[in-house]
């Protein structure tokens, strides 16, 4: 009898474990689209401010699928997650022009620069000297000043002493 009891207990721990690894992913997913939907709702207002006597008609709507990036840092401990539209450009540096900041003297002011080539989300290492890695499942490859690669979702770049998580994903705007 105990035996069974205790095999009872062992499937609820299980099932609770699973249903919060679920609700866990929902949650993330959720927050990267609120994220995503201030960027897509803040380009609309800036277009309408620069344009208040264009039309309805004329106006950009979003499109229904976007493609976002969020990326991870991992400093003293804490997650920082930022979203970005990757059609703009995001810098990643030392300097406080970049939209990420890197405080670590390995670190060219304007070491990496995240954009959009023929529909495909790039890094191109704008340092000096200073190389940049991408991890890519058990691959390790360096990005020397001047190169560039392709990202992925999943991949790991290696700036300084900092690892940043690359996760792209789709928002559809139509359907939160």
């Amino acid at each position: 009898m105990l035996i069974f009891v205790a095999a009872y207990v062992a499937v609820v721990v299980i099932a609770f474990a699973v249903y919060l690894i679920r609700y866990r992913k929902k949650d993330e997913q959720r927050k990267l689209n609120q994220a995503a939907e201030r960027i897509v709702r803040e380009d609309m207002l800036r277009y309408s401010l620069r344009n208040p006597y264009a039309d309805a008609g004329n106006r950009p709507i979003p499109a229904s699928r976007r493609r976002m990036l969020c990326i991870t840092i991992k400093t003293d401990g804490k997650k920082h997650r930022y979203v970005f539209d990757p059609e703009k450009q995001v810098s990643v540096g030392r300097s406080d022009k970049n939209q990420i900041i890197i405080y670590d003297a390995a670190v060219s002011e304007r070491q990496a620069l995240i954009y959009v080539s023929a529909g495909k989300v790039c890094v191109r290492n704008t340092g000096n000297t200073r190389r940049i890695r991408l991890k890519r499942g058990g691959r390790q490859t360096a990005i020397s000043a001047g190169g560039s690669a392709v990202l992925r979702d999943g991949d790991v770049l290696r700036i300084g002493a900092h690892e940043l998580n690359i996760k792209l994903f789709r928002f559809d705007f139509n359907h939160k």
